[in-house]
């Protein structure tokens, strides 16, 4: 009984260390982790943000990509809504919004140079006056160009 509690006392002292429990972890681990890094090729995660950042390098807006990182959701709704290449001046009078979630909304656009707007009362109508900035309009460009490249790539 000896020769088998020496044994397994050398088994556990010597054979048993980390870097052994290591590689037989991987060993039984393997062929998961194979067919997971195998599958990574079929994914398109950060397509989108790569093709906006590429466009908006080509024309010179180094940090949009950044700058439309830090706008939330109804900020950026706002600002396809109304910033566009195509037109220089909006006049704009939603009922859905708070009129301060809108100002902040607006302000924080206008910080980013994105857009330039001015407040007028027409009536009883609060009424927003917005003019693109070339910025904006680049910017706009660029998302519009990325949505319309990324569907084009996963039409393939």
């Amino acid at each position: 009984m000896s020769k088998v509690s020496d044994f397994l006392n050398y088994l556990i002292d010597k054979v048993l260390t980390w870097q052994f429990i290591a590689l037989l972890l991987i060993a039984l681990f393997f062929s998961p982790i194979e067919k997971l890094l195998d599958n990574t090729g079929n994914m398109k995660i950060g397509d989108f943000q790569l093709t906006i950042k590429e466009l908006s390098e080509s024309k010179g807006l180094d940090n949009l990509t950044k700058d439309l990182q830090g706008l939330s959701y109804e900020e950026l709704k706002i600002f396809l809504i109304v910033c566009g290449e195509d037109a220089t001046y909006y006049r704009f009078a939603p009922t859905n919004l708070n009129s301060n979630v809108q100002k902040n909304i607006y302000g924080k656009l206008q910080s980013l140079d994105l857009i330039e707007y001015t407040i007028q009362i027409e009536g009883d109508t609060q009424a927003i006056h917005f003019g693109t900035t070339e910025k904006g309009e680049k910017a706009h460009r660029v998302i519009i160009d990325a949505l319309y490249t990324d569907l084009v790539r996963s039409g393939h």
